[in-house]
């Protein structure tokens, strides 16, 4: 209960989460390949990689508020490395990108890299249509009556007196705006049936179904172009919101023959001993950090060994 409630985070915290999405876009402005957070990849493999992954997400591998090293992607890379030096691996995420739009970059552009296995991080928003998808079902389902516009109005009203405390208490008013949103966020979850109905997409069975068609397009894209697909489940915490998440997608997963690495038991097993805040990129944004990218990592560098010791690649 106490993660979920708005706390003070020092300027300097604030600053260095600034300087860190800054060195990234620079970063990715110079050396991207569509300014995602990579280094410059040849479309034709250097003679040395025999085997090149792809892996494709959104801002999870982006990057953000995340060292580049620290992005799950590179730390993988690094793994297979010291083991496997014919390996290579490709990052190729971009802020709220969902599966959709992952797969289309992968049939337009990805293939052009001759990838041999694409990667999906799944993530919970994934079931959208397209990136920033708004449709009357999602805007129908959280509108609430008249209470949510005196609730606006209110907040308004106390969004507007705050703000003057900034003179006197520099960045209380990130503090209390904070608080004032997360207020607003529990009384409107009073509205809804739980935590997982709050995503209109996995309680509907119009958007599970055209995300089975999609998975059913993707199945067919792995028969025909050999590029092996697997999707890795990568939830933000242990919360058990990703666990009721994962166990309604996967079942498509499994319908469609599509190999999957659900990543909510290792998350929880090896960092439920730490407090969701403490998981995140840094105190100032949620993301995924450096622990739990390290989950990622390692359980997908396990998932990846014994298919690539098959194959006869790693150090002689």
């Amino acid at each position: 209960l106490l993660d979920n409630l708005a706390v003070w985070t020092a300027p300097k915290y604030q600053l260095e989460d600034e300087l860190t999405d800054a060195r990234n876009y620079i970063f990715q402005a110079r050396h991207g390949i569509l300014k995602f957070n990579d280094r410059f990849r040849s479309p034709q493999k250097p003679s040395h990689i025999k085997y090149r992954i792809a892996i494709l997400g959104d801002s999870f591998l982006q990057g953000t508020s995340i060292d580049y090293d620290t992005v799950w992607s590179h730390q993988l890379e690094n793994k297979l490395k010291a083991e496997f030096p014919e390996v290579e691996v490709l990052t190729c995420g971009r802020s709220g990108w969902p599966t959709i739009d992952e797969f289309d970059y992968l049939k337009k552009e990805g293939v052009n890299y001759s990838p041999d296995l694409a990667i999906f991080g799944f993530v919970t928003n994934d079931l959208q249509l397209k990136w920033g998808e708004q449709t009357p079902e999602t805007s129908k389902r959280r509108r609430i009556p008249i209470a949510e516009k005196i609730l606006n109005g209110t907040l308004d009203f106390i969004f507007a007196f705050f703000s003057y405390t900034e003179k006197l208490f520099p960045y209380s008013y990130l503090f209390l705006s904070s608080a004032i949103n997360n207020t607003k966020s529990n009384i409107t979850a009073l509205y809804l049936e739980d935590q997982v109905k709050e995503d209109i997409y996995f309680s509907s069975e119009k958007y599970l179904n055209h995300y089975d068609k999609l998975l059913q397009e993707i199945k067919q894209f792995e028969d025909n172009s050999q590029i092996k697909i697997m999707f890795a489940l990568t939830p933000s915490n242990y919360h058990e919101t990703f666990r009721k998440k994962h166990d309604i997608v996967i079942p498509y997963f499994k319908k469609n023959n599509l190999e999957y690495l659900d990543l909510y038991p290792a998350v929880k097993e090896k960092l439920s001993k730490f407090s969701y805040r403490e998981l995140g990129a840094n105190p100032t944004d949620g993301h995924p950090g450096g622990m739990v990218n390290t989950v990622y990592a390692d359980e997908v560098y396990q998932w990846l060994k014994p298919q690539l010791l098959n194959m006869g690649f790693g150090k002689k």
